[in-house]
């Protein structure tokens, strides 16, 4: 169930120029499964660094500024994507990967590196565990 409210947990949206915050209320099975599916990533899973662009214009000198920021997690080893996955933009030698969500989402700009390999995110798919994402899978080219 969705609701609205200033309750800890609450997502910002902005549509329109206008600022609203979602609260989301975790379900029972959002509060069992993720803790577990991190849990067994913290201590099996393969280290994972993401590399996110971002970029500031500033109008009043015309000049725009890229950072790029990094954030390390713990992710399922890579395996051969699933024949059901493959589409045009899927490939056969893509891998797949999967992690829990830590108050950020993967995006396609990303960069990704495992093991020293860097790869490209073909496709960022969430799954639910009730009003939650319980786990990213992601697709990854490298």
């Amino acid at each position: 169930m969705r609701t609205f409210g200033a309750i800890s947990g609450a997502l910002a949206m902005q549509t329109g120029g206008v600022v609203a915050e979602e609260t989301i209320t975790p379900t029972a099975l959002d509060l069992k499964i993720q803790p577990q599916v991190k849990k067994i990533l913290d201590d099996y899973g393969k280290e994972i660094t993401f590399y996110q662009k971002s970029s500031t214009y500033n109008p009043s000198t015309g000049e725009g500024t890229v950072t790029e920021t990094s954030k390390v997690e713990k992710c399922i080893p890579p395996y051969q994507v699933e024949k059901k996955f493959i589409t045009g933009d899927i490939k056969s030698t893509d891998l797949m990967t999967g992690l829990v969500p830590q108050n950020w989402k993967p995006k396609l700009t990303d960069r990704a590196v495992i093991d020293g390999r860097d790869y490209s995110i073909m496709a960022v798919q969430p799954i639910y565990t009730g009003e939650l994402i319980g786990l990213f899978l992601l697709v990854l080219r490298d």
